[in-house]
């Protein structure tokens, strides 16, 4: 295969990632509100039921605030949980005391809370979900937030993204339309094949050119400019230079520094990925590790592998389940 149609193979398989949708299953409520029901997805326990299986259902929780994953495709629910980890009882007021700010901590959205006082038992927990929608009802737009609750034991923060394509089964993708703008001297329209979708990544701002307004559709695809896409695909926006990462050789002053450092907190790439651990013995690779402190360079301008493609697609696809 020719490296011109792989380079339009990865981007398709970029784009068809994103229609991937999630359970839809019908919701159920719990800790109701005459007003707005708080619900939990099909098959949760609500706290009040007093079903024997109640400890079982917690014990597999962490302690604290969870969220079930850490990518949302836009339109699908978000389910959180909190579990009374302190040994002793914890006063959570008003049936819903949480509220979803924005990455820089503006609230979104609000629920409307009942007029009651819960005393969750140690080893308990609440659970909730939210639809995706500010405090007009309007969907949010794509992008980082986080879940911020406040119980008697203190202030609670959980981060998520949520992509950047709506949740959608059965979507049919369309060829895109040639652009009439030509950005890249190398790519004219005349790949029927290739150059529309090539055009319309540009205009949708998932990839860029590589200088003197050349795309080189013939040319390698590093490490860097691939979790770039992906995560320009997804919606994602990147972490600013003093995110830390453990990876020595992307340097703050990197262009995909903020990129990167987002695909490593994520958990889509990580410095065992690039060690160089490839037929070592468990013995080494452990000796390796404490040596460096887990520490070990991603070589963001190394030309990726399909190998190391097919890694971090598959773990972006199982966050986002």
């Amino acid at each position: 295969m020719g490296m011109r149609k792989f380079l339009s193979v990865v981007m398709v398989l970029l784009l068809v990632s994103l229609l991937v949708a999630a359970d839809t299953a019908p919701d159920v409520p719990i800790l109701s509100d005459p007003d707005r029901p708080i619900s939990a997805p099909a098959g949760s326990t609500p706290y009040d039921s007093g079903d024997e299986d109640l400890d079982a259902k917690w014990a597999a929780f962490p302690d604290g605030l969870s969220l079930d994953r850490d990518i949302y495709l836009l339109g699908q629910r978000v389910y959180f949980a909190f579990k009374n980890g302190t040994g002793e009882v914890i006063e959570v007021p008003g049936g819903a005391p949480w509220y979803i700010a924005d990455a820089e901590g503006k609230p979104v959205f609000t629920p409307i809370s009942t007029m009651v006082l819960i005393y969750l038992q140690p080893g308990r927990g609440l659970d909730w979900t939210w639809d995706q929608k500010n405090n007009e009802g309007v969907l949010v737009e794509p992008g980082v937030y986080q879940v911020v609750l406040t119980t008697s034991a203190g202030e609670s923060r959980a981060s998520f993204t949520i992509a950047g394509r709506q949740m959608e089964k059965g979507r049919e993708v369309a060829p895109p339309v040639l652009p009439p703008d030509r950005p890249f001297v190398d790519i004219d329209g005349s790949v029927t094949w290739g150059d529309p979708h090539i055009l319309e990544l540009y205009r949708r701002g998932i990839v860029n050119g590589r200088g003197n307004n050349e795309f080189q559709p013939n040319g390698t695809l590093t490490r860097a400019e691939f979790v770039t896409m992906l995560l320009r695909a997804y919606g994602i926006t990147p972490l600013d230079t003093s995110a830390e990462m453990p990876f020595t050789d992307v340097t703050p002053e990197h262009w995909a520094y903020g990129y990167i450092a987002r695909a490593y907190w994520l958990g889509l790439v990580t410095p065992q990925d690039f060690s160089g651990e490839l037929g070592k013995t468990p013995e080494e690779i452990e000796l390796d590790h404490r040596s460096r402190l887990y520490r070990a360079p991603f070589g963001p301008d190394v030309p990726i592998t399909r190998l190391e493609m097919a890694l971090i697609v598959g773990r972006m696809l199982g966050a986002g389940e």
